[in-house]
């Protein structure tokens, strides 16, 4: 039984390692910030600028800046609890303060991320899957969202 108890902790480690090495790609991070082995950040877009995260913190959750626009910016001292997503396409973004704990499978998004009439929702779901997100705004709504210190 120890064993095994050994060799979860270690395959914990080893996928947090991983993890926090591709948010290193895809984003600016702070000094001590980790990635627990569910984090994610795709930075669709492809710009690392557009998400930055401050020093001390832990992400367990998912990040998303969209292809055309979106930004992220987290201050430090930040937690994002596993199952959580934060979700960017607007132009000004989502702006977190210090010291903010969000708990798991929260979602925080500046966008409804599609069309809201069917149709053209399914031309762009279509769209998509043939050439991936595009590049240029698709006529989504979005506004910028701004949390403060300490919550």
């Amino acid at each position: 039984m120890r064993i095994f108890s050994t060799i979860l902790a270690v395959r914990r480690r080893f996928s947090s390692w991983i993890a926090t090495g591709a948010a290193r790609e895809n984003a600016v991070i702070g000094p001590r910030t980790k990635f627990g082995a569910g984090a994610e950040i795709f930075n669709i877009h492809g710009d690392k600028s557009r998400v930055s995260i401050g020093a001390d913190s832990h992400l367990d959750g998912h990040l998303q800046v969209f292809a055309h626009e979106g930004r992220i910016n987290i201050d430090d001292w930040f937690y994002l609890g596993p199952g959580s997503t934060i979700w960017s396409s607007d132009p000004v973004g989502i702006k977190i303060g210090k010291h903010v704990h969000v708990s798991w499978g929260v979602a925080i998004h500046d966008t409804n991320s599609h069309p809201m009439d069917p149709q053209k929702r399914f031309a762009q779901m279509q769209a998509i899957f043939r050439e991936g997100h595009p590049r240029v705004d698709p006529g989504i709504r979005s506004a910028p969202i701004t949390i403060g210190d300490d919550v």
